[in-house]
């Protein structure tokens, strides 16, 4: 076995806030955060970090829509949303141990 990279979420705001997550290679939501396959993880850090950058972007990109999409909704007479679909998340490494085939 050899460490290996996944991805791991944590909610900064709403509901969730403080609670965590983890990401397998491929997007998939994993309970098993001490082992991992070798094709479900990332091979360095680097590659990991940069992952969770672009994935760091596009949530951020997703929440600022989602909110300018309500102030229209607000401004032409609709009500305000009772919860956001995008929260904050911080996106991080996460070493695994990871079984080579």
């Amino acid at each position: 076995m050899v460490t290996r990279y996944i991805i791991k979420v944590t909610y900064l705001e709403g509901d969730h806030k403080g609670k965590f997550y983890f990401l397998c290679k491929g997007g998939y939501v994993t309970e098993l955060e001490n082992i991992q396959w070798e094709d479900t993880t990332y091979k360095t850090e680097g590659i990991c970090r940069r992952v969770c950058e672009r994935m760091f972007d596009y949530n951020e990109l997703s929440k600022r829509i989602e909110r300018q999409d309500e102030a229209y909704r607000i401004s032409n007479g609709g009500s305000p949303k009772e919860f956001y679909i995008y929260e904050s998340q911080s996106y991080e490494p996460y070493p695994v141990k990871a079984v080579i085939l």
